[in-house]
């Protein structure tokens, strides 16, 4: 943990003590302790400026003008939640604290943004969306709004938060409509590129379609998923374990409504009998890290091409490992999930396509 002194100031300190901390710490925000170093408050330059403006006193107490009431975090509280925290409630600072309620650290909007990784991200989005209609007749799945915003752009947001900004989207069904919302992606903060597909060719086809320049690892992704995991981490994971393949996994429960039978297949006898069981497995999330440079002749050049042949055929030349993930995951497959997805986020039941308002 970094030396916080300077972005620590005692409730009882004075406006000038406050402004020259501030100037020294750089981090136009200051923590507001009580005498046990316990949270009480948080006080910002632009606090301060609108408190002189006011005519307040620069002799006066921080206490008197701090924000009393700031959110803050634990220690175990990631990086990325907490920037999810910040754009949720619209904060730039973000006070670290531990059991007792004493300050620890700091985190800083700006901070948090991890620099450019190394790598491409491909985004399956020309899926037809069928089993949503009628919600995607005339809005691609990748579009349709849950948390106030296309599903899509909540996800090259958080790509973007950590880094990932070459961006390529395979599009088809109702491709017009992403090209149109995003662009280039020159208002999104990243680089897009479009593989059109004139004929939907397989989860994986759209790894032809990748220009030959395209030489370090690949984010291969679903356009219909919402997550908070850290793609940064999958990276790195992917990274130093040498794969050449890693596939995400989530965990799944299925609870059969049925008592289910065991019977001896050559007498019939009953072995045994369980009433509803719950049976758990790991299923793919949708979600892989490839090695670029292992696709070629992997590939076949037409037709179908599914990403679960791929895998096995990585799986027959290089290490293929899997990647838990623990954060919050849902495939908007089903209308079930978008209604689920959208009640997480306080959405709108609307499609922000350019066409569709």
């Amino acid at each position: 943990m970094k030396d916080i002194r300077s972005q620590k100031i005692l409730r009882t300190s004075s406006l000038r003590e406050a402004i020259e901390k501030l100037n020294s710490s750089g981090k136009q925000c200051l923590m507001v302790v009580d005498s046990g170093d316990r949270l009480v408050g948080l006080i910002t330059d632009g606090d301060i400026r609108r408190n002189l403006l006011r005519g307040c006193d620069l002799s006066a107490p921080v206490e008197g003008i701090m924000n009393q009431n700031p959110i803050s975090v634990s220690q175990e509280t990631s990086s990325f939640q907490a920037l999810n925290l910040m754009r949720r409630y619209q904060i730039f600072h973000l006070p670290i604290v531990n059991a007792d309620g004493r300050v620890v650290g700091l985190h800083v909007h700006k901070d948090l943004f991890f620099p450019d990784q190394d790598a491409t991200v491909l985004i399956m989005a020309g899926g037809l969306g069928t089993r949503l209609h009628p919600l995607t007749t005339d809005c691609p799945k990748p579009m349709l709004n849950v948390g106030g915003k296309p599903l899509l752009e909540s996800t090259i947001q958080r790509l973007r938060e950590q880094g990932f900004v070459n961006i390529y989207l395979s599009v088809h069904y109702l491709s017009h409509m992403i090209r149109d919302y995003f662009g280039y992606g020159e208002n999104f903060g990243v680089k897009i590129e479009y593989l059109e597909e004139e004929t939907p060719s397989g989860t994986a086809g759209a790894l032809r379609n990748l220009p030959d320049t395209v030489k370090g690892p690949i984010l291969v992704m679903n356009g219909d998923i919402i997550t908070t995991m850290s793609f940064s981490h999958l990276l790195d994971y992917h990274l130093n374990e040498g794969n050449g393949a890693t596939i995400c996994v989530r965990q799944h429960r299925y609870r059969c409504p049925y008592g289910v039978l065991e019977t001896d297949a050559v007498t019939g006898n009953l072995v045994s009998l369980k009433e509803k069981p719950v049976y758990e497995f790991m299923v793919s999330a949708g979600i892989y890290m490839l090695d670029a440079g292992l696709l070629p002749g992997i590939l076949s050049p037409e037709g179908v091409l599914d990403m679960t042949s791929v895998l096995e055929c990585l799986q027959e030349k290089t290490a293929v490992k899997t990647y838990p993930i623990n954060d919050y995951w849902i495939d908007i497959g089903r209308l079930e999930d978008l209604q689920a997805a959208r009640t997480l986020m306080g959405a709108v039941d609307r499609c922000r396509c350019p066409r569709a308002g």
